[in-house]
Order: structure tokens, then C-alpha cells, then sequence
């Protein structure tokens, strides 16, 4: 008998929803891993009462109206892509005080949180992982797979550490298909922005960015550079966005024994030692390293083992539930005023952002 009843939603036919919460719920269930615990799913905001023990927001956070309909069951969230901008932060603290907690992927994002709700930390598992082969050109290449928001900053980086010269060969992925007009004006601006030439040619399934040619993501062309690479690269930036996505690549990479090579100031280099795995950055790589990328490899594939594997990641998100239900943390108490300091924020930030 279920001493216990979760609901969790709005369901979203994104494969974000399906990675994050679908795959590892029926994980759980298939494998008996939480009896006492009845998992449920709605489709809507709409949806919601107050008859269950705790509601998971997944994606977005829901309306204040629903949150005061719900203020005497427990709250949490979980965000995926949601932060965008640290205003956001502010704005949704409004929201997060009424909340028992957040299920958080970023440990940088975590930071940011950590004083508005309680955290708790789960991982994505390793859904898509890369093979590795010792044919095709294998120390003389470097890859890199990226959507496009990050060509600019990339290129800027690799502009001040000559990086391409050094390889016979390189492989740059992104999505090129989502490059709209608006979107390429927005690449240019981005790469003005960072003092570099703006010079873009593009074609159904090539772009060329100051020289640099990015062919078109596909899950099958991902596959085959990735497999034949020596190495790959990744980088971020310092600003709000960059450092709050979760280091979702940089895990794959490493489950899959791929050498990946950060900058300095890379998220995942942080959260990745926090499990225990070591991360190595461009700079030494660029400086001589000893370490051949495929003895690198291998140590990364020894240090993750089954970190995120879909069972260790399930026994985490089950760890969590239960810790979820039986905490004793208490929020806020509801306010109406609320709804005019979310009218005020909003309104600010609107001003703020034009």
C-alpha cells in the first residue's frame, strides 16, 4: 500500500521531459525501487489540487494563483533551461519562497538558489553514449558540438589561443537549421560584440564564420565525429547563462571515455570534481600536457563508471523523493502581496531588458 502520492507535470512532449523525468520515474517503477510511493502524472496547470503530498514542477514554475491553492501541500521544482538571465532570479524568488525545495542539475545554479530554498542535487543519466574507435584520423582532430549561440564566444576563444593550427583536421557541429534570420543578425551582433569580424556564409547544412566551417548537428554525424576525434573541446563563458546550464556533455563525454578539454572557467570542471572526476582545460593541453588524450580518456571513463548510469541516477531521484517528502523545511507563509511584487518585478525587468 502507498503510504505516499507525488504528482509530477505539466507533461511536456519535449525529450527534455522525457530525459529528466519519464525515463528515470519508469526506471523506478519498473524496478520496484520506491513502493511506498505512488508516482502520478498531470497533463496541466489546471489540474492541480491540493489531494496529493507534493507536487514537482517540471520546466516551469506554475501561476501564484495555483501556488495559493496549493500552500498547505509540498512544492517543489525542478528547472530545465529556465534561467536564462539572473533577473529571472530575482523575479521568481517571489514564487521559490513558497517552494520546499528545488531539484537542481547545476551546482552553479544551486549556489544562486541555495539561499531563497532548500537544493537538492540529481544528475541527468547517461542517455546518449558516444563509442570510440581507433581507426579514422585519431591524433590529428578535434571536435566540438555546439548550438549556435555559442559559436561567438567559441571562436573568440580560439582566436586568442591559436588553437585550430595546432590540429591537421577539425569537426564542428551545430544547429544550423534553427539559424533564422533574426538568429544570424543576432550572431553578428554577438560577434561585434567581441571585437571579431562578422563575415557568415550559410547553406542548408553548412555555415562558415570567419573562416570556420560548422557542418550540421545530426545524432548520427555527432555520433561518427565523435567516435573518430582525438579530442574534443568546450567552452563557456563567464556570463549568467553559460555558467547555470547543467555540464550535461561534459558527463557524456566523460561515461563515454571521450578526452574532453575545457576552459579555465567551465562550470562542469567544478561540479564534475564535486563527483569525484577530473577534468583537464585547454591551457594544459596547449602547455605540453604528457598526458595523451587517450590515456586522459581512460582515466575519465575509470573515474565516472556508472556515475550517471540510468540506475544510479534513478536511486538518486528515489533518495531525493523520499527526502522531499519527509522534510521538515517550512516556507513562507502565502502573501497576498505577492501578486503585486511579481507585477513590480516584472514590469522592472521589462524595462531593465529594453
Amino acid at each position: 500500500m502507498h503510504s505516499s502520492v507525488i504528482a509530477i507535470g505539466p507533461v511536456k512532449k519535449q525529450a527534455s521531459f522525457h530525459w529528466v523525468v519519464t525515463d528515470v520515474v519508469e526506471h523506478i517503477l519498473a524496478n520496484e525501487m520506491m513502493n511506498d510511493v505512488k508516482i502520478i502524472y498531470f497533463d496541466d496547470e489546471d489540474d492541480v489540487s491540493g489531494k496529493y503530498d507534493a507536487y514537482f514542477f517540471v520546466k516551469a514554475l506554475p501561476s501564484l494563483k495555483t501556488i495559493q491553492s496549493l500552500q498547505h501541500t509540498k512544492l517543489f521544482f525542478v528547472p530545465i533551461d529556465y534561467f536564462s538571465y539572473p533577473f529571472k532570479l530575482t523575479l521568481e524568488a517571489i514564487k521559490l519562497r513558497y517552494f520546499h525545495g528545488v531539484l537542481c542539475h547545476s551546482l552553479h545554479l544551486a549556489n544562486q538558489l541555495a539561499d531563497i530554498t532548500p537544493i537538492f542535487h540529481i544528475d541527468h543519466y547517461a542517455k546518449f553514449p558516444f563509442s570510440r574507435t581507433t581507426t579514422g584520423r585519431q591524433n590529428s582532430s578535434v571536435a566540438w558540438v555546439g548550438v549556435h549561440e555559442y559559436i561567438a564566444s567559441t571562436l573568440d576563444y580560439l582566436n586568442q589561443h591559436d588553437i585550430l593550427k595546432r590540429f591537421q583536421h577539425y569537426e564542428f557541429l551545430t544547429n544550423i537549421n534553427a539559424l533564422k534570420p533574426r538568429r544570424i543578425k543576432k550572431l553578428k551582433q554577438a560577434l561585434t560584440a567581441l571585437n571579431l569580424p562578422a563575415n557568415i556564409e550559410k547553406s542548408d547544412d553548412v555555415l562558415i564564420v570567419n573562416g570556420v566551417r560548422f557542418q550540421q548537428w545530426s545524432e548520427e554525424k555527432q555520433a561518427q565525429v565523435i567516435s573518430e576525434c582525438e579530442l574534443v573541446i568546450d567552452i563557456k563563458q563567464d556570463g549568467f547563462r553559460h555558467q547555470v546550464k547543467p555540464p550535461t556533455k561534459c558527463q557524456l563525454y566523460a561515461t563515454s571515455g571521450v578526452p574532453v578539454y575545457v576552459n579555465d572557467i567551465h562550470p562542469a570542471i567544478a561540479q564534475l570534481s564535486h563527483d569525484g572526476i577530473t577534468l583537464r582545460t585547454i591551457n594544459q593541453l596547449l602547455d605540453n600536457d604528457n598526458e595523451a588524450p587517450s590515456v586522459y580518456g581512460q582515466a575519465l571513463r575509470e573515474q565516472t563508471q556508472t556515475r550517471y548510469s540510468l540506475r544510479n541516477v534513478a536511486e538518486r531521484y528515489r533518495d531525493v523523493i523520499q527526502q522531499c517528502l519527509s522534510t521538515s523545511y517550512e516556507p513562507h507563509q502565502f502573501s497576498y502581496q505577492s501578486y503585486w511584487q511579481y507585477l513590480k518585478a516584472k514590469i522592472y525587468g521589462f524595462f531593465e531588458k529594453a
